[in-house]
């Protein structure tokens, strides 16, 4: 499962939801725009994948379905290294 990553086409985007209203963590910007601890980490971790990161921030329960339903790849906040 660790190597399941290096199966992506490199340069596609890793989609990544989380909670629009968390801050420090995650929020929107004074520009609408994705903000955050942990939008700057997944930054860097897009960038050691090479992948662009798209972050679909909204409401915490839609943030669950969206990963669920597979609109998302990843939900930003639960995951272990």
């Amino acid at each position: 499962m660790a190597d399941d990553y290096q199966e992506q086409p490199r340069g596609n985007p890793l989609v990544v939801s989380h909670d629009h209203a968390w801050p420090p963590f995650s929020f929107l910007d004074s520009q609408g725009q994705p903000a955050g601890l942990l939008v700057d980490l997944w930054q860097e971790i897009g960038a050691k994948l090479d992948r662009p990161v798209h972050f679909q921030l909204t409401d915490w329960q839609e943030t669950i379905t969206q990963v669920r339903d597979g609109r998302a790849e990843i939900h930003g906040g639960a995951f272990l290294f």
